[in-house]
């Protein structure tokens, strides 16, 4: 199948249409003409992945990581950095339209010096099958553990603290069938300590999205004249300020930092004020 990509959503995916249907192409960058292979097909919506490409972008770069195309933890390193930025801050516009009524307040998106090895925190997911155990990053919308040596966005000591954990898998006890086991590996800014937690549990969903709207109307009832926001998630953020703009609030500004090259992930901060306190070139 032959398709144009229009655009980009914020998991990383290429856009397309093909026979009424949208389609959403990994790996592919707005303006390409690519040959995709469907890997799913719903009603409303496809998913595929590139198998040639026709046409490619400017902006296309071989990807730094050996498991890039296997891994599921970054989505955008095919892509030159500057141009990231700017399809980061794309999708944000696009979402806080569409879902929040919002237009024109998102500030340029402030990039790194240095997109790589710049991660102080990895949390290693741990599987085991018979008596063969694994290490590493779930693959893209899979469950199944791809093993990693080493990873391009870690500190250089997160990764030789990785690989030793991965040297004495045999000592550490992994849950048969468990997909929630994992390794936290942390270091801190001084780079002379590092903590390691492992577990086997998580939190539901359903109790973290219930916490989430009890939180925004108790905060919306106090009444701060100012309101400030952080989040890591376009989406939640036009959901939150479009309930935020239901009680009164008016969204001032937006702005993105690339906290995670190469990933989907875009931290954004953003503040409100009270309608009745609107004046002109308020700052936090």
């Amino acid at each position: 199948m032959e398709l144009f990509i229009e655009n980009i959503n914020h998991t990383g995916e290429g856009v397309a249409r093909h026979a009424g249907k949208v389609v959403f192409v990994a790996y592919a960058i707005p303006g390409e003409t690519v040959r995709v292979e469907l890997t799913e097909e719903k009603k409303h919506y496809c998913r595929g992945i590139v198998k040639d490409i026709i046409t490619e972008s400017p902006y296309r770069v071989e990807a730094k990581c050996p498991h890039y195309y296997h891994c599921g933890g970054c989505s955008f390193q095919h892509i030159e950095y500057k141009e990231q930025l700017l399809l980061k801050q794309k999708i944000m516009e696009d979402i806080l339209k569409r879902m929040a009524g919002v237009d024109s307040l998102i500030k340029p998106v402030i990039g790194m010096k240095e997109p790589w090895y710049y991660r102080n925190k990895v949390v290693w997911h741990l599987t085991q099958e018979g008596n063969s155990k694994k290490i590493g990053f779930y693959r893209l919308r899979s469950r199944q553990v791809v093993e990693i040596d080493h990873c391009p966005l870690l500190l250089p000591g997160l990764n030789k603290v990785s690989l030793l954990i991965k040297e004495m898998l045999s000592e550490v006890k992994v849950r048969n069938n468990s997909y929630d086991s994992s390794v936290m590996i942390r270091q801190s800014n001084q780079q002379d300590g590092m903590m390691l937690v492992f577990t086997n549990c998580s939190v539901g969903e359903k109790l973290l999205r219930k916490l989430e709207g009890e939180f925004i109307s108790k905060l919306s009832s106090i009444l701060p004249e100012i309101l400030g926001y952080v989040s890591c998630n376009p989406a939640t953020l036009a959901r939150d300020v479009k309930q935020f703009l239901a009680n009164g609030y008016q969204l001032v500004e937006v702005q993105p930092i690339d906290m995670f090259p190469q990933t989907n992930n875009i931290k954004m901060w953003s503040y409100c004020i009270k309608n009745r306190t609107v004046r002109r070139n308020v700052r936090a």
